[in-house]
């Protein structure tokens, strides 16, 4: 029997088990979320305690000013950790005040790196009156800018390419693979698994050494209905096995987080029970594939731990 197992083993046709064995105890790093307001302030540590999430990436966005998450940061220094709001009219319209918004923020404060790139934002909620359309190519000066400021800074570039969204996919996909190859020294992570499948993400990852999978909003959960075209990675609360495949095979490339974005998100209902989510689901996966997706590759990528 011993015999049989150590040729099996060879041949590799003994599988990983799964080997984590107290998942209650994980902790996560929340690589992508932002404030919607500054009155969320004072519930986000409670939050973020009750879903386990040791850090978190944060930039601001509506009514949530700059100095919110500076001071979050500077009240909870190992816990808050800002990045530089890119979105906004300024990014779409390309004018002056985006490079000088950015310019003035890093010249006072540290940060952690630049929020997303957004080149394809579909719109969201009736007549886009929830968050507008936003498409921005990856030749324009600020796009140009941002790369600059990632390589200046050896800071990652979060993508936003909603690609099931999008009216060119052939086209968008050459462009992001045009970014990948001609800038191979900056870290890409592509924000909501780029609304893309196994296939696609696969092929990515195997002809480029720079691109990464950020997992939010690609959990579904029972009687939480969206129209927009996500990628899920669940079935029944469990990771399909097609992804669950990818993930033990590229542990590396994968990233948590939430990317709570509404004041509604920032809640026991959505933030922990989605964490809470993951964690569950990810217990059915080799230790140091959990580790390195729950917080060591957000940490090794946005260099948290110095």
């Amino acid at each position: 029997m011993r015999r049989f197992l150590l040729l099996a083993l060879g041949m590799g046709l003994i599988l990983l088990k799964p080997v984590y064995s107290e998942p209650d105890k994980l902790l996560f790093v929340d690589a992508h979320s932002q404030l919607p307001n500054s009155q969320l302030s004072d519930q986000i540590i409670d939050l973020l305690n009750k879903a386990g999430i040791k850090k978190v990436i944060l930039t601001n966005r509506d009514l949530a000013k700059n100095k919110d998450i500076l001071d979050l940061s500077d009240k909870y220094p190992n816990r808050i950790f800002p990045i530089i709001k890119t979105k906004g009219k300024p990014w779409s319209d390309d004018n002056d005040k985006f490079t000088k918004s950015i310019e003035k923020k890093e010249k006072k404060r540290r940060y952690y790196g630049l929020g997303e790139a957004l080149l394809f934002h579909a719109a969201k909620g009736k007549y886009g009156l929830k968050a507008p359309e936003v498409n921005v190519s990856s030749s324009s000066d600020q796009f140009i800018y941002l790369l600059g400021k990632a390589r200046d800074r050896n800071w990652p570039l979060i993508i936003h390419i909603e690609f099931r969204s999008v009216n060119n996919y052939a086209q968008r996909m050459k462009e992001l693979e045009n970014i990948l190859d001609k800038n191979r020294d900056i870290s890409f992570p592509l924000i909501h698994m780029g609304q893309l499948d196994t296939e696609n993400v696969s092929r990515l990852i195997e002809n480029h050494k720079n691109v990464y999978f950020m997992m939010s909003r690609a959990h579904m959960i029972k009687g939480k209905n969206t129209r927009q075209p996500w990628t899920t990675l669940f079935s029944n609360k469990k990771i399909k096995d097609s992804w669950k495949k990818l993930l033990i095979k590229y542990p590396d490339r994968f990233i948590f987080c939430i990317d709570a974005v509404w004041p509604s998100d920032w809640s026991d209902q959505y933030y922990v029970k989605r964490v809470n989510l993951w964690r569950e689901s990810l217990k059915e996966l080799p230790q140091s594939v959990v580790e390195r997706i729950a917080y060591k590759n957000a940490e090794r990528l946005w260099d948290l731990t110095n």
